[in-house]
């Protein structure tokens, strides 16, 4: 309401000069595609702000006002128009599987010759020492990702120094990064897409604060980016997930991964199987380290984490030790992870797997990784953690399968279950 209200009054103050003088405008009032309407209920009209520019506000229709203006663009200066880099927040970006967005080639947009669109502080000299700094990575000092890659290629800088040659290779690949230019249009709660299965929402909106919040989108979002290149699988979601081992290369989580029995479906193009993201979350996934919160939400986690795929085995987690307490909510109570194992976890058939026959007395026990820091049964026997494993699943079996159950039951039936 605020906003139309600025836009109300700069149509009357343009109509009327005189009372121009006693208007506030709000330029940093927040764009609403609403709002905007007002004035531009037409956007096919709008009139282009350049004529070295080919660009057209109907051809952009479906993109929200928002995406393009982050702030209000009108004032006694003129109008604010979007720049190269709010261009690029589509343009020349390959989404996924939607291939490349929109063009990215100069002459599409750009009526001026290529020549003359080289930047002012692109000097004669530049080559030699000024491009240096600003051609480091942003961990140097640098904008090799944010600004120069905008323009040039990696061949282009590999054949220049070749011919001068220079022996040089950035700490970061030759690729632009947007940042969180994503949020352009992922960060409208109206990005919406209705199917058979109802309305879903492409909104991210909890990424500042997760433990993610200073990673830009492509370094999660492999297959959303400005250069070619094939993709670990077909599907974003699955490279998403997997994108984790490109940074989380401590204590060689990766590889303990890649060996267990989800990354061997995996390898073997089971493209179901679960990846980092399936278990841990994506945007809003937090910190565990120093975060006791966080702790307790990801160990009463386990149906998200694990039922979704596992289902019958988390409905059979019902006995009156483990089961039936964690799904109540104790927080000593285990969860899937505390006694199957986490990155490293193997089909219980497995000599490997912490519940095999060969290891499940010294995970009961607490002296194997999965329940080491809960110690349940500490110095328990070998016959106890067997007869005990026979039980957490299948409480419902044996009752099944018990004589003098199935009298009770018959009992109660023939009292109308009382």
């Amino acid at each position: 309401m605020a906003l139309a209200a600025v836009v109300l009054g700069l149509a009357f103050a343009w109509a009327a000069p005189a009372m121009a003088e006693s208007i506030t405008i709000n330029t940093t009032a927040k764009v609403q595609q609403g709002a905007c309407e007002f004035c531009h209920a037409n956007i096919a009209d709008t009139k282009n702000y350049s004529q070295e520019i080919i660009f057209s506000h109907g051809l952009h229709i479906l993109v929200a006002c928002e995406s393009c203006h982050s702030s209000f663009p009108h004032g006694r200066s003129g109008t604010t128009t979007p720049t190269m880099k709010t261009c690029f927040q589509c343009h020349n970006l390959r989404h996924g599987p939607m291939g490349i967005l929109a063009t990215g080639k100069c002459q599409d947009c750009h009526i001026t010759p290529k020549a003359r669109l080289r930047p002012a502080f692109h000097t004669p000299d530049w080559k030699f020492k000024p491009h240096v700094a600003p051609g480091r990575s942003e961990a140097q000092g640098g904008q090799l990702q944010t600004k120069c890659m905008m323009c040039h290629t990696g061949k282009e800088c590999d054949d220049c120094h070749a011919q001068q040659g220079i022996s040089w290779q950035p700490d970061v690949p030759y690729a632009y990064d947007p940042k969180d230019g994503c949020e352009a249009c992922h960060g409208n709660a109206n990005l919406v897409k209705a199917s058979s299965s109802g309305n879903h929402s492409f909104q991210v909106s909890t990424v500042q604060q997760s433990a993610h919040s200073n990673l830009s989108c492509i370094q999660c979002h492999p297959d959303f980016k400005y250069t070619d290149g094939t993709d670990k699988t077909r599907l974003w979601d699955v490279n998403a997930g997997l994108a984790c081992a490109n940074c989380h290369t401590h204590n060689k989580v990766a590889d303990t991964y890649w060996n267990s029995i989800h990354g061997q479906k995996m390898k073997a193009g089971d493209l179901q199987s679960a990846t980092c993201s399936s278990c841990h979350g994506g945007h809003d996934i937090q910190r565990l380290k120093d975060n006791p919160g966080a702790k307790e939400a990801l160990h009463q986690a386990a149906y998200a984490v694990c039922a979704r795929c596992h289902k019958d085995k988390y409905a059979t987690y019902d006995d009156y030790y483990h089961g039936r307490p964690y799904k109540e909510g104790n927080a000593d109570a285990p969860a899937c992870w505390d006694c199957h194992g986490s990155h490293d976890i193997q089909p219980s058939s497995q000599k490997a797997s912490y519940v095999s026959a060969e290891k499940l007395q010294t995970t009961c026990g607490g002296q194997a990784p999965p329940a080491k820091d809960m110690s349940c049964h500490k110095g328990s026997a070998y016959q106890f953690g067997a007869k005990a494993g026979e039980l957490i699943h299948q409480k419902s079996q044996i009752r099944k399968d018990n004589a003098l159950a199935q009298l009770i039951s018959k009992v109660k039936g023939w009292f109308g279950g009382r």
